[in-house]
């Protein structure tokens, strides 16, 4: 691979966006040279670590820790981790891992930081693209008193090869605005609309349990808000399995509101609604996202 500034700065675009929208806001040294299919010999850490403005070098060891428990536990495990066959390699891969060995965005500093809004995604692309242009425009200044003496058939070559440069930087730009479009139009609405959905479902419960039925009827009717917001994008299949379970979690509020007894007794009803905000979470989530996870770990 070439190590010009092109084409660092090109990797610098991919690292932003992954660190911007993957799902972990915890980003390893050694799952991006996977992700990006970078050479072992390819120093990533050094390039991350030339832009303090848009990532934290390190992560808490608390964070950490808690993230390697999970990863024990087969949960949460990123693509490189999950390739390795051997499971007292991949354990001792995962204990191995220090805080000096992962990153995160600027912008995502708590364990459970959303993924970056399109405006800050769009800002760090145009920073990197200024400081691109700026890079590129020193070394210029660096070799324009040799450009100035060759000949006329070199100054014709060099032209060619500005031409090439600019179509690329071009195509690039727009590669990157394509990704853009794309968590605008489809990723932010389903983020916004799941987030939205499974915090009503869980104040719908709560204000029922707590005889509240008025605060009750208007999580339930955002909930159904929530869900109109992410419906284009699902499949018949899942649309009438998830509004199905909607409607029957629905009942089981009106029934905890309007029952003495089962709020006497809330342990039935509480085990009910863990199913409830279980099945949404899975099915929801795998319907929702399933893709764009795939896309990200290719």
């Amino acid at each position: 691979m070439r190590n010009d500034i092109a084409n660092q700065f090109d990797i610098l675009c991919s690292i932003w966006i992954i660190a911007s929208i993957d799902e972990n806001p915890l980003i390893t040294y050694e799952g991006l040279k996977y992700r990006l299919g970078l050479p072992e010999t390819f120093d990533i850490r050094a390039l991350v670590h030339t832009r303090s403005e848009l990532f934290r070098r390190t992560t808490p060891q608390d964070r950490l820790d808690a993230w390697k428990k999970e990863m024990l536990q087969d949960k949460r495990l990123p693509s490189w981790i999950k390739k390795i066959d051997n499971k007292e390699e991949r354990e001792n891969k995962i204990k191995e891992l220090s805080v000096n060995d992962v990153f995160r965005s600027q912008f995502r500093i708590k364990s459970d930081s959303p993924k970056s809004d399109i405006e800050i995604i769009k800002w760090g692309l145009e920073h990197i693209d200024r400081l691109k242009k700026a890079e590129l425009e020193t070394k210029q200044e660096r070799t324009r008193f040799f450009t100035t003496v060759i000949i006329p058939i070199f100054s014709t070559l060099i032209a060619v090869i500005a031409v090439i440069s600019s179509f690329y930087v071009q195509y690039t730009n727009n590669q990157n605005q394509m990704s853009l479009k794309h968590y605008e139009v489809e990723l932010k609405p389903k983020q916004e609309g799941y987030i939205n959905y499974m915090k009503a479902i869980s104040k719908s419960f709560f204000s029922a349990q707590a005889n509240l039925p008025g605060d009750m009827i208007q999580s339930l009717n955002d909930v159904e808000n929530s869900y109109y917001i992410f419906e284009p994008f699902l499949s018949l299949g899942d649309r009438e399995r998830i509004w199905g379970q909607y409607q029957q979690f629905s009942s089981l509020c009106y029934a905890v509101a309007q029952s003495d007894s089962i709020r006497a007794n809330p342990s039935k009803a509480y085990d009910s609604f863990s199913w409830y905000k279980d099945f949404f979470r899975t099915n929801l989530y795998e319907a929702l996202f399933k893709v764009n996870v795939g896309n990200n770990r290719k």
